[in-house]
């Protein structure tokens, strides 16, 4: 296509020189460069919201939204001091977040402004990339490389598109045949729980405490805190024996980690209350079980439960 006349250059020389230099206060600045004098912190770990008012006075009504949508009202904010928010903004700030960190403040300025809001606690943040199953959970932390964990998640990529708005005109299509029995159940279990033992000591060691508060304490789709859920929800894709070895092998996990790396545990004594919490919750599983096969059983899982809680010692090697 011939243009109708010959292209020039996008960009020119500004040739207009200055008459004088205009001095501006940092909120000026802010707002003149979109910016806002506002501040948004959020924190997963406490699921707490506070706000901060970077101006002299206090602040004028703002309206926060996102997407669109009106997230929150605030007025009167104290000046340059964090202030907590209401339960139900910090619930809408939440909800938010989970897909947008970037919100648009009006009432500061004349026009509306943009919010880059601060994220505190990153561990305990939901993941929206997948919901795996507890027996998915586990397989993936028995993969070895990180070339098997992307090819696993890659091979339940697809399975996103059955659970959003439109899963209903989805066709279901199970991606392969598999087959296990008990042994090949506990086994996996027993394994799983092996390497994450292993990777969080190993990141002690070399300190590297973010890992192991992702891996314990976090929300993310590989989490201890995640498989907990899974075990507690999964009704019709996990049975109570096998939730009750997997909730014993959690408590033995994180009973060898309290023992062994007693600072990180204190260190993290709320997360640590709330994941033991967790688990003493899902008791349940163990009352069920023993409505469902009798007196005698009782008898039997205390037992299990004492040899199942001891660590057996390593056999010493033989030599020839």
């Amino acid at each position: 296509m011939i243009p109708p006349r010959r292209p020039d250059f996008w960009l020119t020389i500004d040739q207009r020189t200055p008459v004088e230099f205009q001095v501006h206060t940092e909120g000026e600045a802010a707002a003149r460069s979109g910016g806002t004098r506002l501040n948004l912190r959020y924190h997963w770990d406490r699921s707490v919201a506070q706000a901060f008012w970077d101006g002299p006075g206090t602040s004028p009504g703002l309206q926060i939204e996102a997407r669109g949508i009106e997230v929150a009202r605030l007025s009167s904010l104290p000046p340059r001091t964090w202030t907590l928010l209401p339960s139900e903004p910090t619930q809408r700030i939440a909800d938010f977040l989970k897909e947008t960190s970037l919100f648009v403040v009006h009432g500061d300025g004349e026009g509306p402004t943009l919010l880059l809001v601060q994220e505190e606690g990153m561990a305990a943040k939901p993941s929206l990339l997948l919901q795996l199953s507890a027996a998915e959970i586990l397989r993936y932390w028995a993969l070895l490389t990180p070339a098997q964990r992307a090819a696993f998640l890659e091979a339940r990529a697809p399975e996103m598109a059955l659970t959003g708005a439109g899963a209903d005109l989805v066709a279901r299509t199970r991606i392969a045949l598999e087959t296990e029995t008990l042994f090949d159940r506990f086994t996996g279990f027993f394994h799983s729980f092996a390497c994450v033992d292993r990777s969080a000591r190993d990141a002690l060691d070399a300190g590297r405490e973010r890992e192991v508060d992702y891996r314990l304490f976090g929300q993310k789709y590989d989490s201890l805190s995640n498989l907990l859920t899974r075990v507690a929800t999964d009704d019709d894709r996990t049975d109570d024996v096998d939730r009750y070895v997997i909730v014993l092998c959690a408590r033995q996990l994180c009973q060898e980690l309290k023992r062994d790396y007693p600072d990180y545990w204190s260190k993290h004594a709320a997360a640590a209350r709330a994941l033991e919490q967790r688990l003493g919750e899902l008791s349940v599983i163990r009352q069920r079980l023993t409505a469902q096969n009798g007196s005698d059983l009782p008898a039997f899982l205390d037992w299990f439960d004492r040899r199942f809680m001891q660590r057996a010692a390593p056999l010493k090697e033989v030599e020839p």
